[in-house]
């Protein structure tokens, strides 16, 4: 499928998030239809440089999230408005009043490659009278032209086309787009047509051989470029244009100045190269990536743990493309999922095996594992499945499995039997709520019953997410930390696959099972660009410590680094979830360390974390739906712990204790109330679950002291 096809197939498809979006207007699909149209002007925008990225995605959120609650007219009408925020120098409005056409011309200068079509124009149409018109677009000039295009505009209807033009002669041009309709007018558009230059690119590896990498590609017009043969993807923070190339690529553009970005994942530093293209000789560029840190030589291997490959819409994304996201993104383990989406729609289940897929290499796997998802209870990932956990979902209405039956606790114990991880997927949206904050609202009675393995700390939500498993880390539950991206490879403006992931330690080998070990024995990092080192008396995150007596001699021995192509500003050291120490920069940098001994008077856990400012290099966060403490400052990585028990003291909150009863008493009668059922004895088995977890929390008490 060429990229074009696909492009307008992702922006068709309903944007499905890790949360609920509020549907687009309850007349239906005409009003549906309009959002779907703005969004793919919103993102025919972007492809100019010069357009502020991040507001044409706040355009676009502000159409999905606004727009409840409205008829057809008055969604047109209010889509109208968010038409005029629209910017880009290469965009002219014609709107129709009943005293005729107002006219704004494109600020650009237009430079077209010769022969080669040019989709750059934009014209916004907007029709104000009070009746239907048909709108006919005819493009006069010399040596450039374009096809004839006919638009029906229904009263108080805008929409944005994209005429293809092609430049016949060189040098350059004035020409006028002529706009007919109950009146005339036009709108001039200048520029030059220069020659076409086939540019032909290599992406190497730092010991120079061919690696797929993530392409941003800027010509001479100023515009975001894709190969016809490639997929052309949109950053979910700042709708920039980028596409995955094999290792290899070709692009044919107008002659002059050019810009290439490559990046490869977190290992690699970025390289970008501008260039000028001289007409009428092909270029070839080469662009090797620089080690970063080669996390593998170290015996670290990074995953995504949450990727769909299909979800919402056709379904088109195959192994092959997986694979190619997987290596462009420069991760070890592509963890692709099962999951239903709308209702009972299951994706992506041809693929599961219970093995990693053919198509794995020595460096690169993918194994398709599952997505447990359920409104009642929240998502569980499931992964190192050897075969599927089923029911595949729970809880959805007008579904086979419209029941809230079985619990997660269920599920997660089928996949555990098999020698399977379950960890909760993003776990929590705010800081306050209970349980409607968390969208892992059974996560506090898995925990308790020991059906849980970790908790997928960064996968947009990560503040919340964090705050929360500190909790449960705070009460000696010990659990590891994971991260993924929730990308859906199938459409165009999505999470990035491995934008947010996890690293698990296995040394000196490397396979799926020893990677699913060490993120099970919580031998990990998760990160949305900086590399961290955490050792405590010389050892790993996962490892437990025991030192014989709280007194002067009960100290360790401290080391942190974070090496980071993204800028950083902290590294801090945590014990339950206190600061107690920490390196920091007052401007941003790519380095940060500290080192040292620390004191401990009683039974604690110790993890590093590092905090980076927002970067449009930041690539999946963090999201616009999510709670931060602070619009200034990003969590960018964090360990899993180390545990440190000093005499016969216990690690325990009696605060978070107490939170914990709460929600588990929300959780019960939420449940007991408002859960849908089969029978009597479903419900009274989830019940006597939760009330099992809920006499775990009942029997904790403070923890002992030494001497006492």
């Amino acid at each position: 499928m060429v990229a074009r096809s696909r492009f307008l197939l992702a922006l068709l498809a309903l944007m499905a998030p890790a949360i609920a979006v509020p549907q687009a207007s309850p007349s239906g699909k005409l009003a549906e239809t309009l959002v779907r149209a703005f969004q793919e002007a919103v993102f025919l925008s972007t492809r100019a440089d010069a357009v502020d990225g991040r507001r044409a995605v706040d355009l676009y959120w502000k159409a999905q999230e606004q727009s409840s609650g409205r008829t057809d007219r008055e969604m047109q009408n209010w889509l109208g408005g968010l038409y005029a925020e629209i910017q880009s120098d290469y965009l002219g409005r014609a709107v129709l009043t009943e005293q005729g056409w107002n006219i704004t011309a494109p600020r650009a200068h237009f430079t077209l490659a010769k022969g080669q079509p040019f989709a750059g124009l934009l014209v916004l149409l907007s029709n104000q009278t009070s009746r239907a018109h048909n709108i006919m677009l005819t493009f006069v000039g010399e040596n450039v032209t374009a096809s004839q295009q006919q638009v029906q505009l229904t009263s108080g209807e805008t929409k944005i086309i994209a005429p293809t033009l092609r430049g016949a002669k060189l040098g350059v041009f004035r020409s006028e787009l002529h706009v007919l309709g109950p009146h005339s007018t036009r709108i001039a558009i200048a520029g030059d047509v220069r020659q076409a230059v086939r540019l032909r690119v290599r992406t190497l590896d730092a010991s120079g051989m061919p690696t797929p990498a993530r392409i941003y590609l800027k010509g001479a017009d100023g515009l975001s470029h894709t190969p016809d043969s490639a997929f052309d993807r949109i950053m979910w923070m700042t709708g920039e244009h980028f596409f995955y190339a094999k290792g290899s690529f070709e692009a044919v553009l107008p002659a002059g100045k050019t810009r290439l970005e490559m990046r490869k994942g977190f290992d690699y530093a970025p390289v970008e190269k501008e260039f000028d293209l001289s007409p009428g000789k092909d270029a070839d560029v080469s662009l090797p990536l620089p080690w970063l840190k080669d996390m593998n030589a170290a015996g670290w291997y990074s995953g995504d743990d949450h990727i769909h490959g299909n979800y919402t819409g056709e379904q088109w994304s195959t192994p092959p493309d997986d694979l190619l996201a997987v290596q462009a993104e420069g991760l070890n383990v592509g963890n692709m999922m099962v999951s239903n989406s709308v209702r009972g729609t299951i994706h992506d289940e041809r693929y599961f095996e219970g093995k990693p897929h053919a198509l794995s290499t020595k460096k690169e796997v993918l194994y398709w594992n599952q997505e447990m998802r359920t409104w009642s209870y929240g998502h569980l990932l499931l992964l190192n499945l050897k075969r599927l956990v089923r029911p595949l979902y729970t809880g959805f209405p007008e579904s086979e499995q419209w029941e809230d039956y079985p619990s997660n606790d269920s599920q997660a114990r089928q996949a555990r039997d098999q020698g399977g991880i379950a960890l909760y997927a993003h776990p929590a949206l705010r800081f306050d709520q209970i349980p409607t904050g968390s969208l892992g609202g059974e996560a506090v009675a898995d925990v308790a019953l020991g059906s849980i393995d970790g908790f997928e700390v960064f996968c947009s939500h990560d503040e919340p997410s964090m705050e929360l498993w500190y909790r449960f880390l705070n009460l000696g539950f010990r659990l590891g930390i994971s991260g993924g991206s929730d990308a859906f490879l199938n459409q165009s403006f999505s999470f990035l696959a491995g934008g947010e992931r996890v690293y698990v330690y296995t040394a000196d080998h490397f396979d799926y099972e020893s990677w699913a070990r060490g993120l099970r024995e919580g031998r990990s990092f998760a990160t949305i660009g900086p590399l961290l080192s955490f050792q405590v008396n010389g050892l790993l995150p996962g490892s437990k410590i025991h030192l014989e007596s709280k007194k002067s001699s009960a100290k360790v021995h401290v080391q942190v680094e974070a090496v980071s192509a993204i800028p950083i500003t902290k590294v801090e050291i945590v014990a339950r979830g206190r600061v107690v120490a920490e390196a920091s920069s007052p401007t941003p940098v790519q380095r940060l360390q500290w080192q040292g001994e620390l004191p401990l008077e009683e039974s604690t856990w110790l993890a590093a974390r590092v905090w980076a400012e927002n970067s449009d290099r930041i690539s999946n966060g963090p999201s616009r739906w999510s709670e931060r403490r602070s619009n200034d400052r990003v969590l960018a990585a964090h360990s899993s712990p180390i545990y440190v028990s000093v005499g016969n003291t216990q690690v325990y909150s009696a605060e978070d204790r107490d939170f914990c009863l709460r929600w588990m008493d929300a959780l019960t009668e939420r449940i007991g109330k408002d859960g849908k059922f089969a029978d009597a004895a479903h419900r009274q088995e989830v019940l006597n679950s939760f009330a099992l977890a809920r006499q775990v929390y009942q029997n904790m008490g403070p923890a002992p002291r030494e001497n006492q």
